[in-house]
């Protein structure tokens, strides 16, 4: 599995949310590092992009010197790397890819802890969503995508017709006991429903789309690993530990 997202030094998030869900799901990880940054379960504080070129090398030696059945991307700096993620999937057509469309450090911080600019989301949009196996985005992100939307189904079918095979949108709604996320794909549509948890939490949607991209590694159709990824998520999160301040960092484990 080649994952392609940030360094969170705290382990929360970002690649090492990655690593440590792919290794319980018995998936080999190798990285691409987008962007350094500084943040924890309180918040961000600063975002320092890989340079696009570096990010593009990084990528080019791990997919000639390693066999890629999924691809996991997740946060993204810039225009410029998203530009060339999207290169690199066009050259492996292979391969499986979850996209999960970060918008922002779940804790806040520096700028809201918002990463990229005004450019990147429709390049996002355009050049990774359009490919993917399974688009992750959350009820904010996928505002920010289709801004031109009616409503949250709307706007995932609208990236379904732009060629995403399916968009999993998290905590599309929720009640006083129950949060659902809504899977919509070219021909179905149907809700994924988990109990809700209390409290707040950091790198979920890192743990869920990473999980999802090990089973589409592994071989599941795309329904029964986006099932097994939700499965798994949630019980990593009722597990939870609060290692320091802020936010419960997932427990990923059997």
């Amino acid at each position: 599995m080649l994952c392609i997202s940030g360094l969170d030094p705290s382990g929360g998030a970002g690649l090492q949310a990655d690593i440590e869900t792919l290794a319980v799901l018995n998936a080999r990880a190798v990285c691409a590092l987008s962007a350094c940054t500084i943040q924890d379960g309180g918040g961000l504080r600063a975002v320092v992009a890989t340079d696009a070129d570096i990010l593009g090398e990084q990528i080019a030696m791990l997919t000639e010197g390693f066999t890629v059945d999924a691809v996991k991307v997740g946060m993204l700096p810039s225009a410029e790397s998203v530009a060339v993620v999207g290169d690199a999937l066009d050259a492996l057509r292979d391969a499986a890819v979850v996209v999960d469309p970060v918008r922002r450090a779940a804790a806040g911080g520096v700028r809201d802890g918002v990463f990229g600019d005004a450019e990147t989301l429709p390049l996002i949009r355009r050049r990774l969503v359009s490919r993917a196996e399974v688009a992750t985005p959350n009820r904010d992100e996928l505002r920010a995508l289709v801004p031109e939307a009616d409503d949250v189904p709307d706007a995932a079918r609208t990236l379904v017709n732009e060629g995403c095979r399916r968009v999993l949108v998290t905590g599309a709604s929720e009640d006083a006991q129950t949060k659902h996320h809504l899977l919509i794909s070219k021909d179905a549509e149907k809700t994924l429903s988990c109990p809700k948890l209390p409290g707040e939490y950091y790198g979920g949607g890192c743990t869920l789309a990473a999980a999802i991209a090990a089973g589409l590694a592994d071989g599941m159709s795309a329904d029964d690993a986006v099932e097994r990824a939700q499965q798994f998520t949630w019980s990593a999160l009722a597990t939870a530990e609060n290692p320091n301040r802020g936010q419960r960092f997932p427990r990923r484990s059997r």
